[in-house]
């Protein structure tokens, strides 16, 4: 069966889809790739997926230049490469699929990996007419992948029959596992508090750094303890978040934050290994933080807001903290407790974090739900 997957770029379909798509391949379908041009189209091609370079969606307004030479060639391609089920993600894909689909008589499923903080945090006219085009390219689709049932609720689907739950992308939790030795010197070694995500405030960074200065602040904290805390910060700057980099700039001269730049997605697992506690202050609308799996998998106890999709994945005081969004003070508290575990409290928790990702959030998990749909299960 020919199969379609359709992006806003081959760099996420590269970082998150590899596994999806060599699953299919192993199933005997034939996978086709659709997304604007960019460096990651030899991985999808190494894969054995064919590719079809679309026009740029990288801004508002190179969409709407490239509107109908990207629904021409979107239409002509999946009539073309006589694709039966497509798999849509992100916003402007998910919009114009399922009814270039509709018209081809092709099955297809969009991806509602998280709306967005353009639906999420801006309630307006705008945002208004969007949820309602986002819901009606939803509901005349085969069917719909969520990531989160606040997500699901927005767009009226939370009772249909067709709206199914995923665990986020899901947790490769055998490349994700713990390190036999990574705790051998959780008494007297560094203890390091890791943060990682693309540089922007909704994605929680400023208040990761007013917590290492609350942290470094606090007297409940001995100084035998504090003496080994380091903040590290993992991820991409933004040259548009000009507030942003000049806290980051300022925390990094004081010492408050050490910044690790980018780490490149097969390298990962050396930056959870370092770490004693992951942390992501997240309100960014997306579905299900995937560096929250990657830790927990890793054994790694996460602390961060009870936000949506966040909360699906982390279990209060078992496999790591919630604590009301934007409450950077409640933020520190949980994470001084978490520093002053016993090595025995903190593997019980590092123990269920992993045996959450197993049974939950398990990548095989993801693929089973899309092998069923290529079935129409």
């Amino acid at each position: 069966m020919q199969t379609a997957i359709i992006y806003n770029t081959f760099y996420y379909v590269a970082k998150f889809r590899i596994p999806l798509i060599k699953a299919l391949i192993e199933d005997g379908h034939s996978v086709v790739v659709l997304a604007p041009r960019d460096d990651f189209i030899t991985d999808i091609q190494s894969v054995g997926a064919e590719v079809v370079v679309l026009p740029d969606m990288s801004s508002a307004r190179s969409i709407v230049l490239n509107l109908f030479p990207t629904l021409f060639l979107l239409w002509f391609s999946l009539r073309r490469k006589k694709v039966e089920v497509a798999f849509s993600y992100t916003i402007f894909p998910n919009l114009v699929t399922p009814w270039i689909a509709k018209s081809l008589k092709i099955r297809c499923y969009p991806n509602i990996a998280g709306l967005g903080s353009f639906i999420v945090r801006r309630p307006n006219l705008g945002t208004k007419i969007l949820t309602a085009a986002y819901t009606l390219s939803a509901k005349i689709s085969s069917g719909v992948f969520f990531q989160n049932s606040d997500d699901r609720a927005d767009l009226g689907m939370l009772n249909c029959s067709r709206a199914v739950l995923l665990p986020g992308s899901g947790v490769d939790t055998s490349r994700f596992s713990p390190s036999s030795n990574r705790l051998d010197d959780y008494d007297y070694g560094l203890i390091n508090i890791v943060f990682v995500g693309r540089l922007l405030r909704q994605k929680g960074i400023i208040d990761f750094i007013q917590l290492s200065e609350q942290v470094f602040q606090a007297d409940a904290l001995p100084e035998s303890v504090k003496s080994r805390v380091r903040f590290t910060v993992v991820g991409e700057r933004i040259d548009t978040e000009h507030e942003v980099n000049e806290k980051l700039d300022a925390a990094i001269s004081s010492k408050l934050i050490t910044y690790g730049g980018i780490v490149p997605p097969s390298e990962m697992e050396s930056v959870y290994r370092a770490a004693r506690f992951f942390v992501l202050p997240t309100t960014y609308g997306e579905g299900i933080p995937r560096t929250i799996l990657e830790a927990s998998s890793m054994g790694v106890p996460c602390l961060a807001y009870e936000w949506r999709g966040v909360r699906d994945a982390i279990d209060d005081h078992k496999s790591g903290w919630l604590t009301d969004p934007g409450n950077v003070s409640g933020l520190a508290e949980r994470l001084i407790d978490a520093l002053l575990l016993s090595l025995s409290e903190y593997r019980c928790m590092a123990e269920y974090a992993r045996g959450l990702m197993i049974r939950r959030f398990s990548e095989d998990i993801v693929i089973e739900q899309y092998k069923a749909a290529v079935r129409n299960i």
